[in-house]
């Protein structure tokens, strides 16, 4: 079962895995891709930490 923090972890390993990807051709429509998937990661991710906050409580 995942709990959120394994949730964060794994999108954690994925941003990383996205940064290392930077090498990448700088096509105009994949780079606005991956920005959005970046954007959209970082996004779980900060609900993901809200939600382990609520938690915590």
């Amino acid at each position: 079962m995942n709990t959120p923090h394994n949730l964060l972890s794994s999108c954690a390993a994925i941003w990383h895995w996205h940064q290392s990807q930077q090498q990448e051709p700088t096509n105009p429509i994949y780079t606005r891709a991956k920005r959005n998937d970046i954007a959209r990661l970082s996004m779980l991710r900060n609900r993901m930490a809200s939600q382990e906050a609520d938690h915590k409580l």
